[in-house]
C-alpha cells in the first residue's frame, strides 16, 4: 500500500478508486497545502465518503463528501489508498453534511499571540514552520520579524491619475470607479 496513513486509521484504508471526489464541491482547497501537508504529517484523518455501492471485491464505494482535496492530495502524491469512512447519508443530508464540514473551518479564528508561541517553540526544537501553510510574509508578521519587501514594485502614482473616485454619502468610504 503506497500512502503514509497513521496507524490507527490502517483499518480504514481503502483503494482510492473506490472513491470519487464530488464533482458539485463548491469549495475551492489548498491542494498544493494539504500534499505538503500530507508529506510531513501522512494521513491522520479519514475522508468521509457517502456510500453508492460496492465494488467486485465488496469493498464499499462512494462519493467523497468532506476530504476531496485530502483525495486530490494523495492521488497527486501517487497514493493508492486513503483512509476513509462510509457514511449512508441521503442526498440532501449528504450535502448538508458537506456545506457545514467546510464552512464550520472557515469560522474558527487564530489567538495571535497564543500561535506566534506555538510557532516560536516549533522553531526552537528545529521544525521546518514554513511546512505548516503560513507564507513567508505571514510567519514573519506572525513572529514579528521584518518582511522583504524587495520583490515588491514601488507605487507609481501616475497609473492612478484619471481614475474618478466616488464617495459614500453615508460613510465617506472611496473607491474607484
Amino acid at each position: 500500500m503506497r500512502a503514509v496513513i497513521a496507524e490507527p486509521l490502517l483499518p480504514l484504508a481503502a483503494p482510492i478508486d473506490t472513491l470519487t471526489t464530488d464533482p458539485d464541491n463548491a469549495n475551492r482547497g489548498d491542494v498544493a497545502a494539504i500534499r505538503k501537508s500530507l508529506n510531513v504529517f501522512g494521513q491522520r484523518k479519514p475522508v468521509v465518503g457517502r456510500r453508492t455501492g460496492t465494488d467486485a471485491d465488496g469493498r464499499p464505494t462512494g462519493i467523497v463528501i468532506a476530504g476531496n482535496h485530502t483525495m486530490l492530495a494523495a492521488s497527486e502524491l501517487g497514493w493508492d489508498h486513503v483512509a476513509a469512512v462510509f457514511i449512508d447519508d441521503d442526498a440532501s443530508t449528504a450535502k448538508a453534511y458537506a456545506l457545514a464540514d467546510n464552512r464550520t473551518g472557515e469560522l474558527s479564528s487564530w489567538d495571535q499571540a497564543q500561535l506566534a508561541e506555538h510557532l516560536r517553540s516549533l522553531q526552537s526544537d528545529n521544525f521546518d514552520i514554513t511546512e505548516l501553510g503560513w507564507t513567508d510574509a505571514e510567519l514573519a508578521r506572525l513572529l514579528g520579524a521584518e518582511v522583504d519587501l524587495s520583490a515588491f514594485k514601488a507605487y507609481d502614482e501616475t497609473i492612478a491619475a484619471g481614475v474618478k473616485m466616488t464617495e459614500c454619502p453615508a460613510c465617506g468610504h472611496e473607491w474607484a470607479t
